[in-house]
């Protein structure tokens, strides 16, 4: 029988591989949406509260996405 801890590492990991998931089908919508100089140069981080949080490769990149938002 497994221990609480066990149960609750178990559930964590879960939970954490749905949101991986969930990112990671994300992040191929973005790419395919994308402008093919900037495939690959931004990825989606965190989706919370229904805002979802970019990571771009650099500076120049995050204002090319901010200009076109």
């Amino acid at each position: 029988m497994k221990d609480v801890n066990q149960l609750l590492v178990t559930q964590k990991l879960a939970k954490l591989m749905a949101q991986v998931q969930c990112l990671s089908k994300l992040d191929r919508t973005l790419q395919a949406i994308l402008p093919p100089p900037l495939q690959g140069s931004v990825h989606c981080a965190k989706l919370e509260h229904s805002n979802l949080t970019l990571i771009a490769i650099n500076a120049s990149v995050a204002t090319q996405i901010r200009f076109s938002s």
